[in-house]
């Protein structure tokens, strides 16, 4: 029975052998042509910087310690703080002890008081050139530099708050003290070397040659301010109200340019460009400080008007003065600021490198930089 089961599954197998496969064939699908290979490009390399020469390691050397730290800014910059120490000590020098104005004014009428001659003085188409009467100031010679030094130092402290960068408040507040100090010492010289008489010079020959212990030349009319000081004292106060001193009379003949114009333009005019640089028109500007900076820009240059105009009320000084005093301040403010910032208010970065050279017959060591 075993024997005879295996024949019957060995027939059965050998005739699906031989019975013709019902499933159908397949074709092998057709070879397709391989896609080209992209070659990538390299990315590109580094350069390497190759190692200076030996004649130039030394140069090299100091150009990477002064790149920047401290040591940045005591080399690129010291023949800056040089000059604000150096017109620092003049403008002191200046102002305590200013120059003898000349003794013959550059135009209009003139006074030598070493040889008191008042002809030009009293000459009636000068009455109203210099007949004003002399009066307080309405904004005290302090009051410029003070506020405009306060605004200052405080927008500097403001552009650290919201930049953090040093090399801004550093250019900032080093370009506005050379613009105020040039502006002062160039503006002291002309005053001394024009010579030009005050709107208020007769009265203040009147208030100097007229008080007691001094003679006064011909032509001076004592009367008006002898009444004034009896009149003072028949209150109990002091009649020195009316004297001037020797130096206030000494500056009725520094008429040009007017130094309150010099000083709250060029102070105006320096606060208005950085306060554009960095919020109104700069890089760095936003919607939210365009508005408020363009209100301190009008803030600052009107008041610098006021102070201006106020010359010409108090009789302090001629039109021509005040106008060339605001343009002198206002010139040398916009020098300044962009010897150290572009029109975008990004900071100049100082830099220096050293450089061979080959000529024929000749070799040589050159630079290259940045020196604004």
């Amino acid at each position: 029975m075993f024997n005879a089961t295996l024949g019957f599954v060995a027939l059965l197998a050998a005739a699906a052998e031989a019975q013709p496969s019902s499933a159908p064939t397949q074709t092998p699908p057709a070879e397709q042509p391989a896609a080209p290979e992209v070659v990538k490009p390299e990315a590109p390399k580094a350069a390497i910087k190759p190692p200076p020469p030996p004649a130039l390691r030394g140069f090299a050397w100091f150009e990477d310690k002064v790149k920047e730290g401290p040591l940045h800014y005591a080399f690129y910059y010291a023949p800056d703080y040089v000059a604000v120490a150096t017109m620092g000590l003049l403008t002191v020098g200046l102002l305590i002890a200013p120059p003898a104005p000349a003794r013959k004014a550059a135009w209009g009428p003139a006074f030598n008081p070493d040889n008191r001659d008042t002809h030009d003085v009293f000459l009636p188409q000068y009455d109203g050139v210099i007949g004003r009467p002399f009066k307080k100031d309405t904004v005290p010679s302090w009051a410029p530099p003070v506020v405009g030094n306060g605004a200052l130092l405080a927008t500097g402290v403001l552009a650290f708050a919201t930049s953090r960068s040093f090399r801004k408040v550093h250019h900032f507040l080093l370009g506005a003290a050379e613009a105020q100090l040039a502006t002062q010492v160039v503006g002291e010289l002309m005053k001394s070397s024009v010579g030009r008489l005050r709107p208020d010079y007769r009265d203040r020959m009147a208030r100097y040659y007229c008080a007691p212990g001094n003679s006064p030349p011909s032509g001076v009319d004592c009367a008006p301010v002898r009444e004034e000081a009896r009149e003072l004292e028949s209150q109990g106060r002091s009649s020195s109200e009316v004297w001037i001193s020797l130096r206030e009379f000494n500056d009725g003949r520094r008429s040009f340019p007017s130094g309150h114009a010099f000083n709250s333009f060029a102070t105006a005019t320096y606060l208005a460009l950085f306060l554009g640089g960095e919020f109104v028109w700069g890089e760095s500007s936003t919607a939210a400080t365009r508005l408020p900076a363009i209100a301190a820009q009008i803030a600052a240059m009107t008041a610098a008007g006021f102070v201006a105009g106020s010359r010409l009320t108090d009789g302090r000084h001629h039109a021509e003065d005040v106008v060339v005093g605001a343009g002198l301040g206002a010139g040398m403010a916009a020098a300044f600021y962009f010897l150290h910032f572009d029109l975008q208010g990004r900071p100049y970065v100082r830099s220096l490198s050293f450089v061979p050279f080959a000529a024929p017959g000749a070799l040589g060591l050159g630079f290259k930089g940045l020196l604004p």
